[in-house]
């Protein structure tokens, strides 16, 4: 719009980015992985689901990982295995809190 001429400087979004990021883990095995994403933190949590927003958890997935923000990485432990069945799930990430 030619009516904002004025630039006053900048908004960092914080998140996980690009919104489209695949992983792969293995029934079975423990799963842990990496998630790219600006200013991401202790705390952050991910869930697996069918549907994002949804408070229903998948299925023996054992949900509520928190981020150890120093490399980025989603663990769902060393010994806890995933047992859900196979399929395609969505990574879905909240915030653990407010930022500065």
């Amino acid at each position: 719009d030619t009516d904002f001429r004025i630039d006053i400087g900048s908004v960092t979004l914080q998140g996980p980015s690009p919104l489209e990021q695949h992983r792969t883990c293995v029934a079975g095995q423990p799963c842990s992985f990496s998630v790219a994403g600006v200013d991401l933190r202790d705390g952050d949590r991910m869930m697996i689901l069918d549907t994002c927003g949804d408070s229903v958890g998948i299925l023996r997935w054992p949900n509520g990982p928190s981020l150890d923000a120093s490399a980025n990485v989603f663990s769902w432990g060393s010994t806890v295995a995933v047992t859900a069945p196979g399929g395609q799930y969505r990574l879905c990430w909240c915030s653990g809190g407010t930022t500065d």
